[in-house]
C-alpha cells in the first residue's frame, strides 16, 4: 500500500473519530445523554448456531431486572445489590424496562452444516452430563462443609457470647457512625454553596477539620473492633485446642467493615 493511500485512511478514520466527539458533544448539549453515562443493560450473545435453530442470537436484559434476580439468588447480598438498583437503576429510563430478545447480523448456517453440529452436540451430551452432575456433586459437598464449619463455630463461640454481643453492639455503632460522617458530608456540600463569599473559606476550613476528626475517630474505632474481634477469634481457638474441639477457620467469625 503506497503512503498516500495509507494517509487517506488514517484521515478517514481521524475525520470519523472527531464526527463522533462532535456528535456526542451536540448531544450532550441538547440534553439527550444522561449527567453520568454508563450502561443500563447487559447484552448476553448465544452460540453461533442459536440464529439458525432458534432464531435469535442475543438477549438483552434490564440491569435492573438483573439486579433484583441476583439479590433473591443471593440472599447474603441481597441489601448492596438492591441499593445499587435503586442508587443507579432507579427506572426512571426507558432502558430499565423491557427484554429484549433477537437474532441480531448473524449468517444462518446451511442445513448441512446444522447437521454437522446436531451430530457432534449430541456426541458430547453424556461427557456434559457427567461434567454438570460432579459440579453439583462438588458444590453440595462444599456448603456441607461450610455448615459444618459454621456450626462446629458457633459452639466453640458460645462461652463467649456476652463478648460477641458486646462487639456486635460496637460494629452498629460504627455503622451508625459511619453513616453520619457520610450525612454530614452531604450536609456540608450543600450548605457551602449559601455561604457568604467573605466567611466562606474559613467556614469550610473549620468543617473540613471537624469532618477530619470525625473520620478519625471511626477508623480508630474500626481498628479497635478488629483488634477485638481478632482476639477473640484467638481465644476460641485456644479454647478448641486444648479441649480437642474441631478447629473452625477465622475468617468463618466475620470481621467489622472496612471504609465504605
Amino acid at each position: 500500500m503506497s503512503n498516500v493511500a495509507e494517509s487517506a485512511i488514517v484521515d478517514d478514520e481521524l475525520m470519523q473519530i472527531l464526527a463522533a466527539i462532535e456528535h456526542a458533544l451536540d448531544d450532550k448539549e441538547e440534553g439527550e445523554h444522561e449527567e453520568e453515562g454508563y450502561e443500563r443493560r447487559v447484552c448476553v450473545h448465544f452460540p453461533d448456531d442459536c440464529p439458525s435453530i432458534f432464531g435469535v442470537g442475543y438477549l438483552e436484559i434490564p440491569i435492573r431486572d438483573f439486579l433484583t434476580w441476583a439479590a433473591k439468588e443471593n440472599v447474603g447480598d441481597s441489601r448492596v445489590l438492591l441499593n445499587i438498583r435503586d442508587e443507579y437503576y432507579y427506572g426512571d429510563h426507558e432502558e430499565d424496562y423491557y427484554y429484549q430478545l433477537d437474532s441480531g447480523p448473524v449468517r444462518l448456517l446451511s442445513r448441512e452444516e446444522l447437521a454437522v453440529k446436531r451430530l457432534a452436540h449430541e456426541r458430547g451430551r453424556a461427557e456434559r452430563e457427567a461434567e454438570r452432575q460432579r459440579f453439583e456433586s462438588e458444590m453440595q459437598d462444599d456448603l456441607a462443609r461450610d455448615e459444618a464449619r459454621r456450626a462446629a463455630w458457633a459452639i466453640e463461640m458460645l462461652p463467649f457470647s456476652q463478648e460477641g454481643a458486646e462487639l456486635e453492639e460496637a460494629r452498629e455503632a460504627s455503622r451508625q457512625l459511619n453513616n453520619h460522617i457520610d450525612d454530614e458530608w452531604d450536609r456540608f456540600v450543600l450548605e457551602r454553596e449559601t455561604w457568604p463569599t467573605e466567611l466562606k473559606n474559613e467556614m469550610e476550613k473549620r468543617e473540613r477539620s471537624r469532618l477530619a476528626k470525625l473520620e478519625e475517630e471511626w477508623l480508630e474505632e474500626s481498628q479497635r473492633i478488629t483488634d477485638e474481634e481478632s482476639n477473640l477469634i484467638q481465644k476460641a481457638k485456644a479454647r478448641a485446642e486444648q479441649g480437642g474441639s474441631s478447629k473452625p477457620k477465622g475468617g468463618d467469625f466475620k470481621p467489622a467493615s472496612g471504609p465504605h
